[in-house]
């Protein structure tokens, strides 16, 4: 597929957010680049009045000229590292994306909303990715598919979260499997939902709009008293093994303790536990060859929420076996051989991540200040500054001049 880095940009008649949709960061998944095409065709031709603009970024270009998810290196995998060569194609088109996202953003004063369109290699509904903030959450929400929290723990580098670091509500959206026309369709109500809620679109006055919003809202139904879902095991694939995912696991599917799942180099792989499957396998590039997930019942969805409005995390030092680093209240080591069962869910509620685990050490840190967040102006500065590149231990390391192995 052959297609320009701006896949198109519309701007309202009233002034109000941008919605930044980025699609093709892997080049083998096109639903998200041709449901944008279709999106900017049907707004030139009836350009409906909307408040706001929207604008859509093309990722890998080379990589979707191939037709393959990437050529030397994940470009997925890239945004939270300066690390630059220029041999790896990935890097370029990194430096690149950022560049058009800089220069979308800097006509932008009020919100920014960033939408990261994908599609996986097994069948699949629709769910939703994304950095565990309040405001994330709320933007995720307003799609009515499952959300996966926890995953950003497992999967580092991603896109969503740099655009999530530096401020701005960001969801990762997973329309469906790669060759499958609903997916197309299902990417196509994500994006006319998102300008009818965010934007004020009136989706009558655009052909297949509303069509399209139902389709999606009936493809993807929720359990609303599971509406999120959690990471609770990762399986991954050593550089150079060979890993064959048994047929026909499907997102979400339940499976059950010792459950035959794919093979690696030979050797049957079988579930740890009971479950739901998640993102198997089936492509040849990819270094995780499955999840196992959970739901999270809605009490502890609102309890978290409560919790961190009330600033909660302010208490978790007094907890056994937890201690700030350094007298930083968003970083925190937590020994597991003395501190409590659930330490480690308590801080995800809170929305904290695992930085780095060391043993029976865990390094858990938060990424966003929920309280007062940045302004859509302060975040586009922030994105420009590439202030995401800083991670947590960096910070540790360089503004409390404490090596990290002496934490």
């Amino acid at each position: 597929m052959k297609v320009n880095r701006i896949i198109g940009q519309y701007k309202g008649q009233n002034e109000g957010p941008m919605l930044v949709f980025t699609a093709g960061i892997h080049g083998n998944e096109t639903a998200g680049i041709k449901a944008l095409q279709e999106t900017f065709k049907q707004l030139e031709v009836h350009k409906p009045t909307i408040n706001g603009s929207i604008v859509g970024v093309a990722g890998n270009l080379p990589a979707l000229k191939e037709g393959v998810r990437y050529l030397d290196k994940d470009l997925n995998r890239l945004w939270l590292t300066e690390d630059s060569n220029s041999e790896i194609t990935e890097c370029s088109e990194r430096d690149e994306m950022a560049k058009t996202l800089d220069e979308v953003l800097s006509s932008q004063k009020k919100d920014v909303y960033v939408f990261d369109l994908h599609s996986t290699s097994s069948e699949s509904t629709p769910y939703i990715m994304l950095s565990d903030t309040l405001r994330n959450r709320e933007l995720g929400k307003m799609v009515g598919v499952p959300i996966m929290l926890g995953l950003l723990e497992h999967l580092k580098g991603m896109l969503v979260e740099a655009t999530s670091r530096s401020g701005f509500p960001t969801i990762l959206f997973q329309g469906g499997r790669n060759v499958d026309d609903s997916t197309v369709s299902n990417h196509l109500g994500l994006i006319w939902k998102s300008l009818k809620f965010k934007c004020q679109l009136d989706t009558s006055v655009v052909p297949g709009a509303e069509t399209a919003i139902e389709n999606l809202n009936q493809f993807a139904a929720v359990d609303q008293d599971h509406e999120f879902f959690e990471i609770a095991y990762s399986y991954k694939i050593k550089k150079g093994s060979k890993f064959v995912m048994n047929p026909g696991f499907k997102n979400f599917q339940a499976i059950g303790k010792n459950e035959h799942l794919a093979t690696l180099d030979g050797e049957n792989v079988k579930a740890p536990f009971d479950g739901n499957i998640f993102m198997p396998l089936y492509q040849a590039q990819g270094s995780e060859g499955f999840y196992i997930v959970k739901p999270i019942a809605s009490i502890w969805i609102r309890l978290s929420r409560r919790f961190r409005l009330f600033r909660c995390h302010n208490m978790l030092h007094w907890l056994v076996g937890v201690r700030k680093i350094n007298t930083n209240p968003l970083t925190f080591k937590v020994d597991q051989h003395v501190t409590f069962l659930w330490a480690v869910e308590v801080f995800h509620l809170l929305g904290y991540i695992k930085l780095k685990e060391d043993g029976p050490i865990l390094y858990m840190s938060r990424r966003e200040n929920e309280i007062t967040p940045p302004s859509g102006e302060e975040a586009i500065e922030q994105f420009s500054d590439k202030s995401y590149l800083r991670s947590e231990l960096e910070q540790i390391e360089t503004e409390w001049k404490t090596p990290f192995s002496e934490v």
